[in-house]
């Protein structure tokens, strides 16, 4: 991703990333046009940080030909919008333990070609992502298990 800059300093630019153009002070993302879908929806954080930065902030409103300081956001709410922008959950700070176990559990059922020990395998998975399992589990009859298993990965990859 190229870096474009708006003046003479290097400290502040954009760059295009997957329809989205981001600009930064100096490393900081403190706007965003996101030109998905074939228009444009753009976002300014309130400065929250330094006198260049808030020179910064007003240049870019100047490049958009937008008024200055009339359309600020929230820093928060303009971080969260560029995390939805990105495709990134706003309420996720890394990665989601159940949904990679999930994912792996379902590849590992269609390679599997004996159902027992398919779902010990998958218990063993869920378990190293944190999951507790009932007592009698090992009572249970295989339909069960499956049955029960096939619920947590739905619900780990957001289908349940």
């Amino acid at each position: 991703m190229k870096k474009i800059y708006l003046r003479s300093t290097k400290n502040l630019y954009y760059k295009d990333e997957d329809g989205i153009r981001v600009f930064y002070s100096y490393s900081t993302p403190v706007a965003f046009e996101n030109q998905k879908n074939g228009f444009s929806n753009r976002w300014i954080s309130k400065n929250v940080w330094s006198i260049t930065t808030a020179k910064h902030l007003n240049w870019i409103e100047d490049h958009w030909g937008q008024e200055r300081k009339s359309n600020r956001s929230e820093h928060q709410d303009f971080k969260k919008e560029l995390e939805q922008a990105r495709g990134q959950s706003p309420d996720n700070s890394g990665p989601d333990p159940l949904k990679t176990t999930a994912m792996v559990s379902k590849l590992f059922g269609l390679l599997s070609t004996n159902d027992d020990k398919a779902m010990d395998q998958k218990k063993r998975f869920f378990e190293i992502a944190g999951c507790t399992f009932p007592d009698d589990w090992d009572q249970l009859s295989l339909e069960e298990k499956q049955s029960r298993l096939s619920k947590v990965e739905d619900l780990g990859l957001g289908k349940a």
